[in-house]
């Protein structure tokens, strides 16, 4: 399997084959049991079929819908609904930024004096955002997207090449 591979199918079918096998590592099971449940919660990061959010970004934009939150308090609340948490707070802020600064913002910062201080600004969702979420409208027909997910470049101005359905645990491209 290519390592640059744009086509994200190959890992896809590994990961499969990984959670599929409920073989204990003694008995000829796979040697990392955990690599499957993990690289699927990777795919959960692609964008979805359903609103165009990644799994992150949908759990952020359901918390503000209680109200404003510091984004802090934002990551704090995201990676405590996660079997395994995975993300540091400076990656999550990135998240944060990404959704704010799109051609239709999802949600608002509150300005500050520097990044240092980011965690204490309050968030708070936009309607564009809670349309989002309603699956009313798509996160990448408003924005687009240009990012890297692994080794696969997702780019385009009002879409994926590759979308994550969530019912089906599959790849759609």
């Amino acid at each position: 399997m290519r390592s640059d591979s744009p086509d994200p199918a190959e890992l896809l079918d590994l990961t499969l084959r990984l959670t599929a096998a409920r073989t204990a590592v003694s008995e000829g099971g796979p040697a990392l049991p955990f690599l499957g449940q993990a690289l699927l919660r990777f795919f959960a990061e692609y964008p979805s079929t359903a609103n165009g959010l990644s799994h992150t970004e949908e759990l952020a934009l359901r918390a503000l819908l209680a109200g404003p939150a510091t984004a802090g308090a934002l990551f704090g609340t995201t990676q405590a609904s996660e079997a395994q948490p995975f993300m540091g707070d400076l990656q999550f802020f990135d998240l944060l930024n990404r959704l704010a600064s799109g051609r239709v913002p999802l949600l608002t910062i509150a300005a500050g004096p520097d990044a240092a201080v980011f965690r204490g600004r309050p968030v708070s969702i936009t309607d564009a955002g809670r349309d989002v979420l309603a699956c009313r409208a798509d996160q990448l027909r408003l924005n687009g997207i240009d990012f890297w997910r692994g080794g696969v470049h997702l780019a385009g101005s009002d879409g994926s090449p590759w979308r994550w359905d969530v019912r089906g645990e599959t790849l759609v491209s």
